[in-house]
């Protein structure tokens, strides 16, 4: 089952590709967060964390917001959305 999304895992690679300097479109990276919010993760921890990717996203792309803010974000994102991929890789063996 996939709790994530395409747009999410989108605006993730996205948000990294900007932070390491890759010459990503603020524009872009606007669109894919409000991609994120019109079709947001299936999971709600993964839904929560994604606001905050989102807000992250447009503080950073539109007002000069933090790097660091971002990139944090950004790791609970996809720590998160790691440990939900192992949990459902385990409850499968169980079966």
């Amino acid at each position: 089952m996939d709790f994530e999304g395409d747009y999410a895992r989108e605006l993730i690679w996205l948000a990294q590709r900007a932070l390491q300097g890759d010459s990503v479109d603020k524009g872009m990276l606007c669109r894919a967060a409000v991609k994120v919010i019109d079709h947001p993760p299936r999971d709600g921890i993964l839904r929560s964390l994604a606001d905050h990717v989102c807000q992250a996203v447009f503080d950073w792309a539109c007002f000069a917001g933090s790097s660091a803010r971002l990139e944090g974000v950004i790791e609970g994102y996809r720590m998160a959305a790691s440990t939900l991929e192992v949990d459902e890789q385990l409850n499968k063996l169980r079966y």
